[in-house]
Parts: C-alpha cells; structure tokens; sequence
C-alpha cells in the first residue's frame, strides 16, 4: 500500500508539471514539434521540458539524459556527484 501512496503522489506531481507547462496548448503544440523531429531516445517528456525553457528564452536546463547537450541545450549540473549503477 505503501508504494501506491508514493506512486499516487509521483503521478499529482507530474500531471500539476505538465498542465503548468502546457497552459491551453501554445507549449504542447510546441512540444509535439520538438517531439517529431527528434531521434528515438528523446522522450516526449524530454521535448515538454525543451520546449519550456524555449519559452522562457533560456538554454539551460536540469536534468540528467544527453539529450539535453546534443539537442543544443546547457546541462545544469548537480551540487554534487551523482553515484554510478
């Protein structure tokens, strides 16, 4: 039951994410642009942050995928080291 609490508030946070971002379409339309034009390991979660920080004008963005860097994007990286798997 545990893991359905933290599986159920992982979903309110990401669907409050994307309907911020995507306010009435402008970014979604933006982000299913981004989307077909991409090589098949960029997800479309990927794309919606893309397409954000395009219309906040910046290049920089958070995250961990190489995507980011080879779509053009500045990597911002962690405080500290993340451990390898």
């Amino acid at each position: 039951m545990r893991r359905w609490g933290t599986m159920q508030r992982s979903l309110q946070t990401i669907l409050i994410f994307v309907s911020n971002c995507l306010d009435n379409g402008v970014r979604l339309k933006a982000s299913l642009e981004k989307f077909k034009n991409q090589p098949e390991d960029v997800s479309l979660t990927d794309c919606i942050v893309m397409a954000v920080a395009d219309h906040y004008d910046t290049k920089d963005i958070f995250g961990f995928d190489r995507q980011f860097k080879d779509a053009g994007y500045h990597r911002l990286e962690p405080a500290r080291p993340t451990p390898q798997r």
